[in-house]
């Protein structure tokens, strides 16, 4: 009954506490960090344990130092650290204010206590007899059964500011909209999702990361272009290829995508390699060309059916069935030292009206003559 009457207590206190702003949410219910609910929970565990859970052991540990180290001792005073441990688990631990008021956090937490109970209680033991002063690496050591290795091997200070502090403005996000909307043959994208519209395509994915705004000269010379080419690739519905855009200016590009220097940029997810995307470098007026986007895709890691849709094209201009100003238009001139020479396609030379009607002349003198040589 005073276990009840605690717990009782426990939920009313946190409930009274003020709101904890809730961290902004990406794709999958992961944070600005990239953790999943159950990884965060583990993390917000440590956090609160501090001041309460692992003082107390620490007060315990001085004065169990003091006493006999016997195997019975021993037992004794492990079962003083499990029924503490224990208490503190299942009354308190998810009530926390950072845990209390987030609804996904919060159950994270607590199938997170349900699922690890032993390995909480081992972990937490293991640091109560290190040596005073030794460093515990908590994250790694509570931590790597439920969060990703490059996130457990990381200090929890790492994790400080996910964007979830009133004063915080730099996680921002458009609303997600029910619907895929596109412009065009282009998907626009918000921060929340982002990771879901280039993880889930079963194909390669080119993203303009757009600052429409702060950097229009770029945009306004860049985005026609995108649209011509979305609208080529689009034109075979077998290419398994799709583009998309985000503005940078409304959004927060979520982690791992996101770089710090505001600029705009054209990338390629490839299918294969999606965690290595490929930056165009050789634009930054944004005047990029139709070919630009060939020789990205040709260099890159792309789908087989991708890569002969491209050389398809380019074979196209260089017989004459596709205009080549569709392929070079937004340069004043071809710039070869851009193009491996594999790659280079010659531009047929335009025939003077004087030529041209000297070769009207001899089709009615001798109309069979080119075909008698």
């Amino acid at each position: 009954m005073l276990l009840l009457l605690h717990a009782v207590a426990a939920v009313v206190a946190a409930a009274s506490q003020p709101a904890r702003a809730t961290p902004l949410r990406f794709a999958g219910g992961k944070d600005v960090f990239g953790r999943e609910p159950i990884c965060r929970a583990c993390h917000d565990f440590i956090r609160n344990a501090e001041p309460t859970l692992l003082k107390k052991l620490g007060e315990i540990a001085e004065t169990q130092a003091k006493l006999s180290s016997s195997s019975a001792h021993y037992r004794t005073e492990f079962g003083k650290y499990e029924g503490l441990i224990q208490d503190y688990v299942y009354d308190g631990a998810c009530l926390h204010n950072t845990v209390f008021h987030d609804r996904d956090t919060h159950k994270a937490c607590e199938k997170f206590v349900e699922e690890h109970e032993d390995h909480i209680i081992a972990t937490v033991y293991r640091y109560t007899q290190q040596a005073k002063g030794a460093a515990f690496h908590w994250n790694e050591q509570l931590c790597s059964s439920v969060c990703p290795k490059h996130l457990a091997s990381r200090q929890l200070s790492d994790f400080e500011n996910d964007g979830s502090a009133e004063e915080e403005e730099r996680y921002r996000s458009e609303p997600p909209p029910r619907k895929p909307i596109f412009e065009g043959s282009v998907q626009r994208a918000v921060a929340q999702n982002f990771e879901t519209i280039v993880a889930s395509f079963e194909g390669d994915v080119i993203a303009y990361l757009s600052y429409p705004d702060s950097h229009r000269d770029f945009h306004e010379a860049a985005m026609p272009t995108f649209d011509d080419a979305a609208n080529i690739f689009a034109s075979n519905a077998t290419v398994p290829i799709r583009f998309v855009r985000i503005d940078l200016d409304m959004n927060d590009l979520p982690p791992p995508h996101g770089t710090s220097d505001r600029l705009p940029k054209l990338v390629l997810y490839a299918r294969n390699r999606r965690t290595f995307p490929v930056y165009m470098t050789n634009v930054p007026d944004g005047k990029v060309t139709l070919y630009d986007f060939c020789l990205m895709i040709l260099h890159g890691d792309t789908q087989m059916a991708t890569r002969e849709f491209v050389v398809a094209l380019m074979k196209e201009v260089e017989s004459g069935e596709v205009e080549y100003d569709v392929m070079y238009k937004n340069r004043d001139m071809y710039d070869e030292s851009r193009v491996p020479s594999k790659y280079a396609i010659k531009k047929k030379k335009k025939k003077s009206s004087v030529e041209e009607e000297s070769e009207e002349e001899e089709e009615m003198l001798s109309p069979k003559l080119k075909y008698d040589l």
